[in-house]
C-alpha cells in the first residue's frame, strides 16, 4: 500500500513490514496481551486525567480483563519506564546509566583533583618565577588569571584530543559495540557543545586553588623553603588525596563484583541442558518444510535428535503473553509453540502428569495439550484454592490433568515441567506454557522460526551438514546457526560491557590516584628535605626514613578503605538489583582492591622518596 520513512535506529516502534490487523484475529475477545495501543492526544498535559477518566468510565470492562488502571506514557520515556505486565519490547536500566554517569562525574572531579596536587608541588620549582613577577610590579590578580588560563587551556587541549579520540572510536565502531547502541558525534552536535563548556568550566575550576596557593606565600618564605609550613594546606592535600583513594578503591572493588556476578550468572543451572544445543533460526519456507528439515539432519551421526519451537526460546523481549480463563479466573502468561519432542531435546523435567506425546501434534477438533511450569501451575493451584495471589499450600502437581478454555478451545494440561530460566537471569521466573504447535492444529499461525539440534561428539562436522541442509531448502536465506550457551550469553552482553566500563574507569581513577601520590610526595620530599637531613645526621637508616614517608600514607589508605567500604557496599547492591539472581559477595573482594592499592602507594612513595633519603645530608642542610 505504501513506503513509509525508516524510524531511528533506536525506536521502540521497528522498521518492519506493516498489516491490517484482520477482524477476526481478537478485535472483539481479547485473549492475547501481544498488542500495543498508541494514542494521539490533543493535549499531552491532560493525559494523567484522561487515564483516570477513561479507567473510571470502563470499570467494569477493565475488571473483566484484570486491568487495574490505564496510563499513557510518552513514546521517549519508554525505554526506561517500568514495565507493564506482558511488555516485551526492548527497555534499558535507568539506574544502571545513571550509575555509570556518577563514575565519569568522579573519574572527571578526581582529574581535577590530580590537577591541583600536581600544580601544589609544583609550587616550589614555579614560587621564584611567582615573587619574581611579583616584585617587577605583576599584580595578584594577574598572575592568579594567567595561572587559571593556563589550567583552562590545558583543559581545552585535552578536550580537543577526547574528541579526536572519541571520533576515531565511533568511525570504528568500537564504542558503538561497547555500548550497544549506534550514536555519532554529527547527531550530537548540542552534546559537543555543553561538553566543551564542561571544559572550560572545569578547567577554571581546577586553576583556581593553585592560582591562590602559589601567589599567597610572602617572599620572605622563599628564602627559608618553608613552603609546606601551614597545617591547613597539609591536611587539603590529604584530603584531596584521600578522595581519590576512596574513588578508586570503591571502582575497583564494583569492578571485582561485576566480574563476579557475570561468571555467577554463566555458571548458573537454568534447568535445561544448553551444553550440547544448536539454536538454528530457520526461514518461513524451511520452517514450513520442519519434518522434511529434520529427516534430513537426523541421518548424520553426530545429530541425535531436532526439535522446533515458534519463537527464540530463551530471550527477554518479544515472547506471547497471552490470556486464558481457569475456573472463571483470567489469568495471562508467557506460551511458546513447540514441537512434541521439544522437552526432550531440550532436556526439560517433567515434575507431575506426562510429557508431550507425537499425537498430541495430530489436530483433532476441539482438543488441545499444554504443559506448565511449576510457577504457572502454582498459580493456577491458587486459584483453585480460592486464593489467588496468595500464597497456597495446595498441591500444585494436581494441577496436571486439569483443563482450561483458551480462544473458545479446551486446553488439557497434561503435565508440569520444572520451573527453568527462559529469560536472563535479571528476571525472576515466570509462568510458562508450552504447547505443540503443528499445521491444522491449536494456535498455530506461522511456521517454525527455531530448530533446535542437539548434537554428540564434534559439533563442527554437525553444523556444516546443517548448513548445507538449510542451503538446498533455502539457498536464499542466510543461515544462521547459534550454539544454544553461546546465544544466551549475549543476553547478557550489556552487563559485560557495563563491566568493561567500569574497569576501565577503574584503572583510570587507580593511575590518577597513583600520580597524586607521586606529586604530594615530591612536594613533601622538597619541603621536608632539611629534616631527612637532620634526621640522617643523627643516624636515621635509609629503611628508616623511607618507612617514615610511607607510614603517612599507608594511614591514609586505610582510613580511605574503611570509608569506601560501606560506600561500594551501597553501589553493589544497587547494581545488583537489576538481577533476580546474585553472586555472593565474598570478603576477597574487598581485600583485594586494599592489598592492591597499598602496594602501588608504597611502591610510588618508596620510588619517589628514596632519592632524598640517599641524597647527602651535608648538600641538603648548605641548601
Amino acid at each position: 500500500g505504501g513506503v513509509y520513512r525508516n524510524f531511528p535506529e533506536n525506536s521502540r516502534i521497528r522498521n518492519v513490514i506493516y498489516s491490517g490487523i484482520p477482524p477476526q484475529e481478537m478485535m472483539h475477545e481479547w485473549y492475547t496481551g501481544g498488542y500495543r495501543a498508541y494514542v494521539l492526544l490533543e493535549d499531552p498535559a491532560r493525559a494523567g486525567t484522561l487515564a483516570e477518566t477513561l479507567t473510571e468510565k470502563n470499570r467494569e470492562l477493565l475488571s473483566g480483563l484484570v486491568i487495574h488502571k490505564i496510563r499513557f506514557r510518552p513514546l521517549t520515556d519508554l525505554y526506561f519506564a517500568e514495565k507493564a505486565k506482558g511488555d516485551t519490547a526492548p527497555g534499558g536500566n535507568k539506574q544502571l546509566t545513571d550509575i555509570l554517569l556518577v563514575v565519569a562525574v568522579l573519574i572527571l572531579v578526581v582529574a581535577v583533583v590530580n590537577y591541583v596536587n600536581f600544580s601544589v608541588a609544583l609550587t616550589p620549582a614555579r614560587i621564584r618565577g611567582i615573587n619574581t613577577q611579583k616584585v617587577l610590579g605583576c599584580s595578584v590578580g594577574t598572575i592568579r588569571r594567567n595561572i587559571v588560563s593556563e589550567a583552562v587551556m590545558m583543559t581545552v587541549t585535552a578536550y580537543l584530543l577526547a574528541l579526536l579520540v572519541t571520533s576515531v572510536v565511533f568511525r570504528h565502531g568500537l564504542l558503538n559495540r561497547l555500548l550497544g547502541n549506534g550514536l555519532s558525534l554529527s547527531d550530537h552536535l548540542p552534546l559537543v557543545g555543553m561538553t566543551f563548556a564542561l571544559a572550560l568550566i572545569v578547567g577554571a575550576i581546577a586553576g583556581l586553588y593553585p592560582a591562590w596557593h602559589m601567589t599567597a606565600y610572602p617572599p620572605v618564605m622563599l628564602l627559608n623553603g618553608s613552603f609546606a609550613a601551614t597545617g591547613r594546606a597539609k591536611m587539603l592535600r590529604k584530603a584531596l588525596i584521600g578522595f581519590q583513594y576512596v574513588v578508586s578503591i570503591v571502582l575497583i572493588i564494583c569492578a571485582f563484583v561485576i566480574q563476579l556476578q557475570h561468571r555467577y550468572v554463566s555458571r548458573t543451572d537454568v534447568g535445561f541442558d544448553k551444553e550440547h544445543i544448536l539454536q538454528v533460526r530457520l526461514s518461513p519456507g524451511t520452517g514450513a518444510k520442519s519434518e522434511l528439515f529434520r529427516q534430513k539432519l537426523i541421518r548424520h551421526a553426530g545429530i541425535v535428535d531436532v526439535a522446533f519451537a515458534e519463537d527464540e526460546f530463551v530471550r527477554d523481549e518479544g515472547k506471547a503473553h497471552i490470556a486464558y480463563y481457569y475456573q472463571n479466573e483470567r489469568l495471562t502468561q508467557y506460551w511458546i509453540g513447540v514441537s512434541h519432542n521439544f522437552p526432550a531435546v531440550m532436556g526439560i523435567p517433567i515434575v507431575a502428569g506426562r510429557d508431550f506425546r507425537p499425537g498430541d501434534e495430530m489436530p483433532v477438533a476441539g482438543h488441545a495439550v499444554c504443559i506448565v511450569n511449576e510457577t504457572a501451575a502454582k498459580e493456577l493451584a491458587s486459584v483453585s484454592a480460592g486464593k489467588r495471589g496468595e500464597k497456597t499450600s495446595a498441591d500444585y502437581r494436581k494441577i496436571a490433568g486439569d483443563t482450561f478454555l483458551d480462544y473458545r478451545t479446551t486446553v488439557r494440561i497434561a503435565g508440569v515441567f520444572k520451573d527453568i530460566n527462559f529469560e536472563s537471569l535479571y528476571r525472576p521466573i515466570e509462568p510458562l506454557g508450552l504447547w505443540v504447535a503443528s499445521p491444522g492444529h491449536y494456535r498455530y499461525d506461522k511456521p517454525y522460526g527455531y530448530s533446535y539440534v542437539k548434537v554428540t561428539g564434534n559439533p563442527l562436522a554437525a553444523i556444516d551438514h546443517i548448513r548445507v541442509t538449510l542451503e538446498e531448502l533455502d539457498p536464499v536465506y542466510p543461515p544462521q546457526i547459534d550454539f544454544l550457551d553461546a546465544a544466551m550469553d549475549a543476553l547478557y552482553q550489556k552487563t559485560r560491557n557495563q563491566g568493561t566500563i567500569v574497569i576501565l574507569f577503574s584503572l583510570i581513577a587507580v593511575l590518577l590516584a597513583i600520580m597524586g601520590v607521586f606529586g604530594l610526595v615530591m612536594f613533601e620530599a622538597q619541603s621536608r628535605r632539611k629534616e631527612i637531613a637532620v634526621r640522617r645526621v643523627f643516624g636515621a637508616t635509609v629503611p628508616e626514613v623511607l618507612m617514615l614517608f610511607n607510614s603517612g600514607f599507608v594511614k591514609i589508605v586505610l582510613i580511605c578503605f574503611v570509608v569506601s567500604v560501606p560506600l561500594a557496599w551501597f553501589g553493589i547492591h544497587k547494581w545488583l538489583e537489576s538481577f533476580a539472581y546474585r553472586a555472593p559477595i565474598r570478603i576477597w573482594v574487598f581485600v583485594v582492591p586494599l592489598l592492591l592499592v597499598l602496594i602501588l602507594t608504597v611502591l610510588t612513595v618508596t620510588f619517589q622518596s628514596y632519592r632524598v633519603a640517599t641524597t647527602n645530608a651535608v648538600k641538603s642542610l648548605k641548601g
